[in-house]
């Protein structure tokens, strides 16, 4: 079995051959179509980018349920514990690593923080929405989710790049194999730590992609998924 991670980072040729246009859509969208929201700010040092990310986001998720921005020590230390356990178990940097004290990076979680709490506070998200597995690919879960649009959050120091929108389309495929699948109408990539977002009705993205319908996408997906033998020997390293 394979994460969505894995499955849009490895099988290049299966994704080349499905978007055909990625390259030109994501250079017009990183050079014409995203929202600058805010200034960015310079990271405490990439390396631990994944740890702040989850970290601000696990922050965040307790800021919807508690309706503050205000955190206890101990609340704080639950957060730093669960993101380094959770960064541990999928990147081998933090394994043998001392992150950096809580203190160090609150302004950096802080602004990330905020800037999602400006973006969707009034939008009632559902965070980390559960989605079914297909053949090979493992259940994952959305970041976000709001009315009928499908959030995928990105806080590197970079723009937005092809890998994004592979997974979002596994993300829509999931959904729409689901047994139990939501309406999703638009999709919406957001970086606060760049403060750029990116907004597009689903059958828009996918056909400037693919030059196919959502559902002839899916199926492609859903019937790669499933041929075992296909996926061992499609991977690039």
């Amino acid at each position: 079995m394979i994460s969505e991670v894995t499955f849009s980072k490895l099988y290049t040729s299966f994704w080349n051959s499905l978007l055909i246009n990625s390259k030109n859509y994501v250079r017009l969208v990183n050079g014409a179509l995203i929202k600058d929201i805010h200034k960015p700010i310079s990271s405490y040092s990439s390396k631990y980018n994944a740890y702040i990310n989850v970290l601000s986001f696990e922050l965040y998720e307790q800021s919807l349920d508690k309706g503050s921005l205000l955190f206890t020590q101990q609340e704080i230390d639950s957060a730093c514990q669960f993101s380094f356990d959770k960064v541990s178990s999928f990147t081998s940097f933090y394994k043998s690593v001392q992150i950096p004290p809580y203190s160090e990076i609150k302004n950096e979680v802080t602004f990330i923080l905020e800037s999602l709490t400006a973006q969707y506070q009034n939008k009632s998200p559902i965070i980390r929405k559960p989605l079914e597995g297909i053949g090979m690919l493992n259940h994952s879960e959305v970041d976000l989710m709001y009315s009928s649009t499908l959030v995928e959050i990105k806080s590197g120091d970079r723009k937005f790049k092809t890998l994004d929108f592979r997974q979002v389309i596994i993300y829509l495929t999931q959904n729409h194999y689901s047994s139990h699948p939501v309406s999703i109408d638009r999709v919406e990539l957001f970086n606060p730590r760049m403060g750029i977002l990116f907004n597009t009705d689903v059958d828009s993205m996918i056909y400037e992609l693919t030059a196919l319908t959502p559902n002839e996408v899916y199926e492609e997906v859903k019937n790669y998924l499933c041929e075992h033998n296909l996926l061992v020997n499609d991977i690039i390293k």
